[in-house]
């Protein structure tokens, strides 16, 4: 009887581990996709152009709001870098914030999609206020994600809501 509570226990123990190290794998991916975000942040607020070129994967796609799709990020960067540039020249202030609605990983866990919204805020000289619906795309390499598919389209101001939480899929 002995024996057999014991390796009970033992297989209780086992079994909440595993539990627990998927848990914990799966939530250091969304901090790391989570960083992303807020990094991609920093380089709008702060103009930086070459953090936001670090966020993204050579072969990233990025779909533009005139229709364009930026095939590499060596066609997309320097349109953000002018547009950066541009802001910095002017005085203004950028800020973009992000409401994620789902998120959906692969199974083996090295690309997820995110699809939500964002608001996009310049303040200065030119005052503007947009939401976009967005679908973005990342890919795991070496421990490291990055984007590799940034696409997005207008929404209704009502729709971004900043205190939303989270939603991830599996």
């Amino acid at each position: 009887m002995k024996t057999k509570t014991i390796v009970n226990l033992l297989l209780t123990c086992f079994f909440l581990l595993a539990i627990h190290n998927g848990v914990s794998a799966q939530t250091e991916d969304d901090s790391q996709i989570d960083q992303l975000y807020e990094k991609f942040r920093s380089s709008f607020q702060n103009q930086d152009a070459d953090l936001f070129a670090s966020l993204y994967l050579e072969e990233a796609q990025y779909l533009i709001f005139d229709g364009a799709i930026g095939n590499g990020r060596k066609n997309f960067v320097p349109s953000t870098r002018s547009f950066l540039d541009e802001i910095k020249k002017k005085g203004d202030a950028l800020d973009i914030r992000f409401q994620i609605e789902k998120r959906f990983f692969s199974d083996d866990k090295t690309m997820a999609t995110d699809v939500g919204y964002f608001l996009f805020e310049r303040k200065g000289a030119e005052e503007q206020a947009d939401v976009s619906k967005m679908v973005n795309v990342f890919v795991k390499r070496n421990g490291k994600w990055r984007w590799l598919v940034d696409m997005s389209s207008n929404a209704p101001r009502e729709m971004f809501k900043s205190n939303k939480t989270v939603e991830k899929m599996e």
